[in-house]
């Protein structure tokens, strides 16, 4: 499923090494994003071992996550005043993607 613009959509890829062994590989993953941009975020932010089936497959998983840390930093912290706050303050980041 690809939208019209071709650079965005669930697809998989490979991205072979140099010398011909596979850096990495990615299994119906959803990218809003360039291919120099894509192949980046895949090989630099997702977590989970190449191929496992818990691996990250989408830019919204790697943002939840560094969300996720954030907050939970804060609170943490004493940034923010209740939960609440906390969850609102995630809330509002992931929205952003």
């Amino acid at each position: 499923m690809t939208r019209s613009s071709g650079s965005t959509g669930i697809r998989d890829f490979r991205l072979p090494h140099r010398c011909g062994r596979l850096r990495a590989i990615g299994r119906r993953v959803l990218f809003d994003l360039g291919l120099t941009r894509r192949t980046f975020l895949a090989q630099k932010y997702f977590r989970g071992t190449v191929g496992a089936p818990g691996r990250e497959s989408s830019l919204r998983q790697v943002v939840d996550r560094v969300v996720d840390t954030i907050t939970a930093w804060g609170a943490k912290d004493g940034y923010f005043v209740d939960a609440a706050e906390a969850a609102t303050f995630s809330d509002e980041l992931k929205h952003l993607t």
